[in-house]
């Protein structure tokens, strides 16, 4: 964040946080880094580093609400534009509650006057409360999570050719998924780690780990990009032809996506679990990995 608010500052730049999954994530800024509260030293809140941040609130985030988002900044000249952006390109205002009358709620004395382009992006007054009340749930959630995590991570990382989720120093995660890499030509495993992934997520499944892929195909292989329709039709590539997504050229990304596997899902995350079954999951982890040889093997045979 510190290197793209440099960039940003160079070409005179807004920078918008997308921080959708990561709620109570936070760094730690010493004393006269630029990431820090005018100069001074303490932890910075993701979201709080650009001019306005964004978080989701769909119903398997840290912060739950069904669906819906948050946006924050302390900026009021952003947050006048959010707002018109927001309800149709109106300016709606907070003093406009004045005139709110619960006997006749749909009522008001508002003008409709949309002043710029607008969408209707306003969630529910019920999502509203429900994530308002949530938000006073965030920290112990996000520190189960941290706790769970923290357990299994310190159990997986045992076994050799396992990269669970680590925490660098100075750094508070919010832990929304739980994902681990692995490279089995470190138990003797030579196989594609397409053919280890599906035997590994089968053998999991076996011993009752809620182990899902979640995520299988990096962004530029989406359909959308594949077919360039946007829009209904070529906007925006018709006006750039020459853009390449090649998969080639995200070599990391597929690597990260066809090595790894996510622990719990989204209807059954982490933060919410016993630590006894985070134990578990570690010990029937340490079983698969130990005889991964013969459950690539099996799966083989198998035809998965």
């Amino acid at each position: 964040m510190e290197a793209i608010g440099e960039i940003a500052k160079r070409h005179r730049l807004l920078v918008i946080e997308d921080a959708a999954q990561a709620h109570g994530a936070a760094i730690a800024c010493p004393s006269g880094s630029p990431l820090g509260r005018h100069g001074a030293s303490g932890d910075r809140k993701v979201g709080t580093m650009g001019v306005a941040g964004c978080f989701s609130t769909q119903s398997s985030k840290n912060l739950a609400s069904g669906e819906g988002g948050v946006l924050v900044t302390d900026d009021d000249a952003f947050l006048d534009r959010a707002r018109r952006v927001r309800a149709f390109g109106e300016d709606v205002k907070p003093g406009d509650e004045a005139s709110y009358d619960i006997e006749r709620a749909l009522d008001g004395d508002r003008a409709y006057d949309s002043a710029t382009m607008g969408w209707m992006y306003r969630p529910t007054e019920l999502s509203c409360a429900l994530a308002r009340s949530q938000l006073r749930r965030l920290d112990s959630w996000n520190e189960a999570a941290r706790r769970n995590a923290a357990h299994l991570s310190a159990r997986l990382a045992e076994l050799p050719g396992v990269e669970p989720v680590t925490v660098p120093a100075g750094r508070t995660g919010s832990i929304h998924k739980y994902r681990v890499r692995f490279d089995a030509t470190k138990v003797g495993v030579d196989a594609e780690p397409l053919v280890v992934r599906a035997a590994l997520v089968q053998a999991l499944r076996a011993e009752g780990v809620e182990a899902v892929l979640w995520q299988t195909v990096p962004v530029p292989g989406q359909t959308l990009f594949r077919q360039r329709v946007g829009y209904g039709h070529g906007v925006p590539w018709d006006r750039a032809p020459g853009v390449d997504y090649d998969l080639s050229r995200f070599p990391e990304t597929l690597r990260l996506l066809e090595g790894s596997i996510v622990l719990f899902s989204q209807t059954y995350p982490i933060a919410c679990q016993p630590l006894e079954l985070c134990e578990a999951y570690a010990e029937a982890f340490a079983r698969v990995w130990k005889s991964l040889p013969d459950v690539v093997r099996g799966g083989a045979r198998d035809g998965r």
